[in-house]
């Protein structure tokens, strides 16, 4: 595929423009970097979130008033053979040995 060459001339004239003047030069290196941070930043944040799920998921839930009575309550029907009733994060009945 060629490039027309009235289109090349376009081209080189606005290169050599943008090369020439020290405010156009800025005004494209800025463009150009930003570009490549918003770039990076569409790619990487959903790299990272896809590699680190479990730390991201456990660093929002912890602290959280439900997530330590949920891992009581857990503990505690695993040490009781599982004869609790529940609801939510509340023990309804409990038939234990």
């Amino acid at each position: 595929m060629a490039i027309d060459p009235a289109t090349a001339k376009v081209i080189v004239k606005a290169a050599v423009k943008v090369a020439t003047d020290p405010e156009a030069r800025k005004k494209f290196l800025c463009i150009l970097l930003g570009g490549i941070v918003a770039l990076l930043l569409v790619i990487l944040v959903p790299v990272y979130l896809l590699t680190h799920p479990l730390e991201i998921l456990e660093a929002a839930f912890a602290g959280s008033p439900d997530s330590e009575g949920i891992i009581v309550i857990e503990q505690f029907k695993q040490e009781n053979d599982d004869a609790v009733l529940t609801f939510g994060s509340d023990v309804l009945w409990y038939e234990g040995a």
